[in-house]
């Protein structure tokens, strides 16, 4: 995170400007630990259990954590500081690329495993808790997650937000776990694995289609715009040669046209797959068959 967000980053120290925030980093590593535990214990079991998670949900989960070192620790977290852009653009990775990848792992299934016992154990009691049951149902109801999605998305690109946002590192923090959270809740509704957990693809589709319609929406408030939304990126973005009009407009399309772009191929793969699934269940029918010719007992005298 910026543990000091008024300290403008020039183009000369880009390179050297990596994030390694402690927190941050514990958290990766506990992921990378537990997962890759949970995936040995996996592979240890018989057959089926094996094939529950396949190795390219296992790459997809370590290529979320990669997105996440990216946004987070990477010289682009330090950049974020400076330039409108560089922040919309770590926005992009927590709300799309991350959590994608991260849900398509199962990570609840195999960090589970990855657990000792004793913890094992303890989160089997916290799961029969009524708070964690209502947390489970509102991730699983998608209009809760919708409702999240979308207030996360819209309140922290207020400008006053965003700016409360950039000078304190607390609220900073904040805003992209928000980010982070009700994405992980959308993508799971999405793309789990579990069809119990999973929306129908119609109903995914259509969830797709809203959510996409929130970012192109909000993309297209902040480039277009004719003022400065975010005045406090104004002297970052002379840094690097833009204005600060410039900056916002690339912010904006950023928003707008990869993360729509996401959501779209979202949209056309789950159709692609709901057609596929009504196929399968369609009987299949052969070639009409010519009636045999009657025996000779059949004919009428």
């Amino acid at each position: 995170m910026h543990p000091d967000a008024v300290v403008l980053l020039p183009p000369s120290r880009l390179a050297t400007a990596w994030t390694f925030d402690p927190a941050v980093l514990a958290g990766l590593a506990a992921a990378a630990a537990l997962y890759g535990r949970g995936l040995a214990v996996l592979r240890r079991r018989p057959a089926p259990s094996r094939q529950a998670v396949p190795g390219r949900q296992a790459v997809a989960f370590f290529a979320g954590l990669c997105c996440l070192v990216v946004a987070l620790v990477s010289p682009l977290d330090a950049l974020g500081g400076t330039l409108l852009s560089a922040h919309m653009a770590q926005h992009l990775i927590l709300l799309t690329a991350a959590p994608l990848l991260l849900v398509y792992g199962r990570p609840g299934l195999v960090g589970r495993l990855g657990l000792p016992a004793g913890l094992r154990l303890g989160l089997r009691d916290l799961e029969r808790s009524p708070g964690w049951r209502w947390c489970v149902r509102m991730t699983r109801n998608p209009w809760a997650v919708l409702a999240g999605v979308t207030a996360a998305l819209w309140l922290w690109h207020l400008p006053a937000a965003y700016d409360a946002a950039e000078t304190n590192p607390v609220l900073h923090a904040a805003e992209h776990l928000c980010f982070f959270l009700t994405s992980l809740a959308f993508w799971r509704l999405i793309v789990d694995a579990n069809p119990r957990r999973r929306l129908s693809y119609p109903a995914g589709m259509v969830l797709a289609f809203v959510v996409m319609l929130q970012s192109a929406a909000l993309g297209a408030v902040i480039a277009l715009s004719p003022r400065v939304l975010y005045p406090a990126y104004g002297a970052g973005a002379s840094l690097w040669g833009l204005t600060p009009i410039a900056d916002q407009q690339l912010a904006g399309a950023l928003m707008w046209i990869p993360m729509g772009g996401l959501y779209l191929v979202t949209i056309i793969a789950l159709a692609g797959r709901w057609f596929a699934a009504q196929e399968r269940r369609t009987p299949q029918h052969g070639t009409p068959r010519l009636a045999p010719e009657p025996t000779p007992t059949e004919v009428a005298p």
